[in-house]
């Protein structure tokens, strides 16, 4: 219950505020969305910056000190530092090459790794991406936007993944997904051209999320 008041409360300050979208940090730190990477990248030149912390059912927190950016069109890499409550810290180093670029009638490819030293769990992975039609050609305005993902990894992404997400206007992203494990849900919201807030209720709905991350450009 206290999971669902805070999405839904969240959800509605998404709903009032008005900015710009940008791609977003997964909580693992490559962009994506909660858990899983999505075939979108940061563009050239662009950088972000997050800090995450899960709360786990059974009174343990995580936390995530992210840091990405765009080196070339389709190219992103980037570095995560990831510490349990009561363990120690490792650096994950990740990386996201673009194979393909969205069309009308095709998907946005991409292939990536996260943990390439092996500090936790190294994990390749193929992800597609594909927007459908949004509302916004219909009513002439940004109003809604459904894209489909689905990929398959090995390691921390455990064969087949795959999720949704909504972009409501320019102001908030609606998030469902499975992990090849567990489920997750979560929204993120714009503030400004450069901040976003995220929220998620993940492994299954048991754990929470919090966060916050910058974009900007060289």
């Amino acid at each position: 219950m206290r999971v669902m008041t805070i999405l839904l409360f969240s959800l509605m300050c998404a709903l009032l505020l008005s900015a710009a979208a940008f791609a977003g940090s997964s909580f693992r730190g490559y962009s994506g969305l909660v858990n899983i990477p999505t075939a979108d990248s940061l563009d050239m030149g662009e950088y972000n910056l997050a800090v995450f912390t899960v709360e786990r059912d059974k009174g343990e927190s995580h936390t995530v000190l992210a840091a990405n950016i765009g080196l070339l069109p389709g190219l992103e890499v980037g570095a995560a530092r990831e510490r349990p409550e009561g363990g120690d810290a490792d650096i994950l180093l990740n990386g996201k090459l673009g194979l393909q670029s969205e069309s009308f009638t095709r998907p946005k490819i991409a292939v990536g790794i996260n943990d390439v030293a092996d500090e936790r769990n190294r994990t390749s992975y193929l992800v597609i991406s594909k927007s459908l039609v949004p509302l916004s050609e219909v009513f002439h305005r940004e109003v809604f936007n459904l894209t489909l993902h689905a990929g398959v990894g090995d390691g921390r992404l455990d064969g087949l993944f795959w999720g949704v997400s909504a972009g409501v206007g320019n102001t908030a992203t609606l998030m469902v997904e499975h992990d090849g494990e567990e489920f997750n849900a979560g929204i993120r919201f714009a503030v400004g051209s450069t901040v976003q807030f995220h929220t998620a209720a993940l492994d299954d709905f048991d754990d929470f999320g919090l966060g916050i991350s910058i974009n900007r450009r060289l």
